[in-house]
């Protein structure tokens, strides 16, 4: 198998049969990110039985919360939900939101976060953004257990040619996570933010150490997943917990970043589509309602019209036959 910083690498590329153009790129935006994907397992053999399906039961969380803080798989951080499919016969994730990612178990007992092309080859494939070490025991394989312990994930570097083994991605069953998994991972996450904020002001400031260039991709999307990630976790982030050294508190780098402005053009997207679809449904009740007047005058017109006209026929019968 290639690891992080072995002469493995180029092997498995060798024994994979895959070039590099060919890599799954799992989504338009993430083209850049996933080129160079190497396949895994290459030497590993098999050491994890599929279980019964009788074994999830109520072990398998509906939903995960999958943390990258650096690297370029970090658009694989986010919120996964439990397909009612599954893939070689364990549960399958899928992340919400626009860039599509799965994470699976692959066929040599590896938990993996990958693409489209994954899930285009019913995900019977190796290539991915993020894969987990397989446990030695075959009875460690269920899904619950298996991903919120201490396993170590590894992530692949395109730039460096390797797999990065990362201590700080974690993958948490949210809703049940311990309250210390909640305020371990909040802290990841707005550390990762500070990093995001500072590097954000020295772009804007041309007195401060030069920063990394703009990137391509909009960041605007990933601080908003983040910042949504931080209120899933629900844990108290006005705690001194999250003040750093000069006192700068969670909500003074929300401002920075430009969350409030996120925020109150979220809203106000919300608030011109309500106004339109408002008034969408007001001019098609007024026409509806304008349709029927329109009608019952025509109606009462016409009924109208029909008795003056035999009132007067009437008179002018009558007269001609006095006359």
């Amino acid at each position: 198998m290639a690891k992080p910083g072995s002469s493995d690498a180029a092997k498995a590329d060798k024994l994979a049969g895959d070039d590099d153009d060919d890599a799954d790129t799992g989504d338009d935006d993430d083209e850049q990110s996933s080129l160079g994907l190497q396949r895994l397992g290459v030497k590993l053999p098999t050491c994890m039985e599929p279980d019964d399906a009788a074994a999830f039961g109520d072990e398998v969380p509906p939903k995960l919360w999958v943390h990258v803080p650096v690297g370029e798989q970090r658009h694989c951080s986010g919120c996964f939900s439990l397909q009612k499919d599954k893939a070689n016969e364990q549960p399958l994730w899928k992340k919400t939101g626009v860039n599509e990612a799965w994470l699976y178990q692959n066929k040599l007992g590896h938990w993996c976060i990958g693409g489209k092309e994954a899930r285009l080859r019913e995900f019977d494939w190796n290539r991915c953004f993020l894969y987990q070490t397989a446990p030695q025991d075959p009875h460690q394989s269920r899904a619950g257990p298996l991903l919120v312990a201490s396993q170590p994930w590894q992530w692949w570097d395109s730039v460096g040619r390797k797999w990065v083994l990362d201590p700080t991605i974690r993958v948490l069953d949210v809703p049940h996570a311990s309250s210390d998994q909640r305020q371990m991972l909040a802290q990841h996450e707005v550390a990762a933010l500070r990093g995001a904020a500072e590097v954000n002001r020295r772009r804007r400031s041309w007195w401060l150490p030069p920063a990394p260039p703009q990137p391509e991709v909009d960041e605007t999307s990933f601080i908003a997943e983040r910042a949504a990630g931080l209120v899933t976790l629900g844990v108290d982030l006005t705690s001194p917990l999250f003040t750093d050294d000069l006192g700068a508190t969670l909500l003074l780098t929300a401002a920075e970043m430009g969350w409030t402005d996120l925020r109150n053009n979220a809203i106000m997207n919300h608030i011109i589509i309500k106004i339109i679809m408002k008034s969408i449904i007001k001019i098609i009740i007024n026409i509806i309602v304008n349709s029927i007047m329109n009608i019952v005058v025509n109606i009462i017109v016409n009924i109208m019209v029909n008795i003056i006209m035999n009132i007067i026929m009437n008179i002018i019968m009558n007269i001609i036959h006095l006359s």
